[in-house]
């Protein structure tokens, strides 16, 4: 091959790699097929179910390292900083996040009215067993969030972190233990870490107490209560799939 056409293949090459890791993208483009950009979540951001952040180059890498976890259904990066978040739900209530300028969010097709996307009746939300809530796609009771096969399901085995709250409504006389005062973060980990029975759910009420409970409203339905007089600031929670 002819040295002139060789160091022009290179310099096309290396213009080409410049191209890639510089190229920045508008709020308003499709960054891949596997990927869209959603406006609520512009310049704004949130930690509710991140999965993990790192540093990367430009708004597209972000979308393939969101790709590359079955778990990440949606990304959010930041073009100053170059980080990048990917979070196993959909981020549909942008009212709790904070603001952070030069952000932008980014959903798998799967993330449309999926886990934590904003809805108005449950029609609103596709993704198996769940229903609009406050606003919210989430879990019907009884079932756990799966991030894995993404769906709401009876769990084979269980998160050690995550847990999905219903609020006013509560499991009667289902308690096997119970805790005060302890905040939410410590009912959470008196959960994970019961080795004499498996504990599915809790309860947490009255800002400071703890029920662990080795059932779930599937297990007892004729149990499942809602406290619509709100005399106990009670919230019932389902732990995760693994």
């Amino acid at each position: 091959m002819d040295f002139s056409i060789s160091r022009w293949i290179l310099a096309l090459l290396m213009s080409l790699l410049w191209i890639l890791c510089h190229i920045h993208v508008t709020s308003s483009e499709i960054i891949t097929a596997n990927a869209v950009v959603r406006h609520n979540f512009a310049n704004k951001n949130d930690t509710y179910r991140m999965l993990w952040s790192a540093k990367v180059r430009a708004a597209p890498f972000c979308v393939m390292e969101c790709a590359r976890d079955i778990e990440c259904a949606s990304a959010l990066y930041n073009k100053v900083t170059k980080i990048c978040q990917g979070h196993s739900v959909t981020l549909g209530n942008p009212a709790v996040a904070f603001d952070e300028p030069n952000t932008q969010y980014f959903l798998k097709p799967f993330g449309e009215h999926y886990i934590g996307d904003s809805c108005a009746t449950t029609t609103d939300c596709w993704t198996i067993n769940t229903e609009c809530r406050q606003g919210l796609c989430s879990c019907l009771p009884g079932y756990s969030f799966s991030p894995k096969t993404q769906e709401c399901k009876v769990c084979d085995q269980y998160d050690n972190q995550n847990f999905m709250a219903i609020e006013n409504h509560f499991l009667s006389k289902s308690n096997v233990e119970e805790f005060s005062p302890v905040t939410v973060e410590e009912c959470i980990q008196l959960c994970v870490n019961r080795t004499d029975y498996l504990c599915v759910t809790f309860e947490f009420w009255l800002s400071d107490s703890c029920a662990l409970q080795n059932v779930t409203v599937l297990d007892l339905p004729h149990k499942w209560f809602e406290d619509k007089n709100l005399a106990f600031n009670i919230s019932h929670y389902q732990r995760d799939c693994a």
